[in-house]
């Protein structure tokens, strides 16, 4: 039986990464890896034989990044009626967040951004969503490893778990940029039309200051409307400064993480 264009490719770059075959022979099959989603797919989940093999893993960087390359300079080609279809949903329920979270803020003058010093100039309102889903997956993350157990989150960011330092408070903000990276109001002199440049430049973004005052945005929020972390649920304070929480469970229709700013 004659190989596909889909085996053919995953034939020669599997030669690449387990070492016996060469960059030079996988270059011709990069074109296939653009149009094909499933290939593309299983090409991300592909690693290297030896990791500690550095000659291995530089034909793989250099692979990926011709693919890059390759794919930048790919004619785009037109939406379909179904991409058009999910861009103007998201699109809708994009405006949705940002005024959801617009008459949430209006409700709570305390919680006010200019009180926290961020710039709306900045960001949209969203950004205040991303920021409690970011904290929110994050302790969801922690509490699989640890049932029942109670958190504590400080306003500087740094996690607390039965009392004991469990994520920093450096790392909690990361998280909470890496979160709101797509909610800010990119300036006019740095908008890109590539979209893969437009993702790289979302992921390189780093903004401390603000995912400072929004951790300490976050705790005084929390404070004022106890479930708003939707999977968490507040059962104390200390001076406005530190809140304990425990995990919730929901029931079989439970609210939405926007329903919580609804209420």
């Amino acid at each position: 039986m004659p190989e596909s264009d889909c085996d053919e490719f995953r034939r020669v770059l599997t030669a690449v990464l387990d070492g016996s075959g060469t960059l030079e022979a996988a270059k011709g099959r990069m074109l296939h890896l653009i149009a094909c989603e499933d290939c593309g797919d299983w090409f991300c989940a592909q690693e290297i034989a030896d990791p500690s093999n550095a000659d291995l893993q530089g034909k793989q960087s250099a692979f990926a990044e011709l693919f890059y390359e390759l794919a930048r300079d790919a004619p785009p080609e037109p939406p379909s009626e179904m991409e058009i279809a999910m861009r103007d949903t998201r699109d809708a329920s994009d405006r949705d967040v940002d005024a959801t979270v617009e008459r949430f803020l209006a409700k709570h003058p305390s919680l006010a951004p200019e009180a926290f010093g961020i710039d709306m100039t900045k960001f949209t309102h969203a950004t205040f969503f991303c920021a409690v889903d970011a904290v929110n997956m994050l302790l969801c993350r922690i509490g699989d490893a640890a049932p029942g157990a109670t958190y504590s989150l400080n306003e500087d960011g740094a996690v607390f778990l039965e009392g004991e330092p469990a994520v920093k408070a450096e790392a909690v903000r990361r998280e909470i940029g890496r979160f709101i990276a797509g909610t800010r109001i990119v300036p006019e002199e740095e908008k890109v039309e590539d979209l893969v440049e437009a993702i790289q430049l979302d992921a390189a973004w780093r903004d401390d200051e603000t995912c400072a005052k929004l951790a300490k945005w976050i705790v005084a929020a929390v404070s004022l409307k106890s479930d708003l972390l939707r999977n968490f649920h507040l059962i104390d304070t200390f001076v406005g400064r530190l809140i304990v929480l425990e995990r919730v469970k929901r029931g079989t229709s439970p609210p939405t993480a926007l329903d919580l700013w609804k209420e």
